[in-house]
């Protein structure tokens, strides 16, 4: 088997992980020394993550492309997660 697994800048990992979480996913692992770094996964899928505080959301230009078999099972698990973590209805 062949797993692509993308390690994506964040400027907080708490702050990722809790977000990631939140919409369903499992962490992994978790490290704040020496490097910040995070894993996560959605079943067989996994999301790495490194603290930098050198890149804002806003200006990230990293990008994923992930692939699903049942985009609206995904989409509706995601923003089930995100409504019972924030109490509202915000869709991603």
């Amino acid at each position: 088997m062949i797993k692509i697994k993308p390690i994506l800048p964040c400027p907080s990992i708490k702050e990722q992980v809790s977000f990631y979480e939140s919409i369903g996913f499992k962490t992994i692992q978790i490290y704040t020394r020496p490097n910040p770094y995070a894993v996560v996964s959605y079943g067989p899928l996994e999301l790495h993550f490194y603290g930098t505080k050198r890149i804002l959301p806003n200006e990230n230009p990293q990008t994923c492309y992930i692939e699903v078999d049942d985009v609206n099972r995904v989409y509706e698990d995601f923003t089930a997660g995100l409504k019972r973590h924030t109490g509202n209805g915000l869709m991603l």
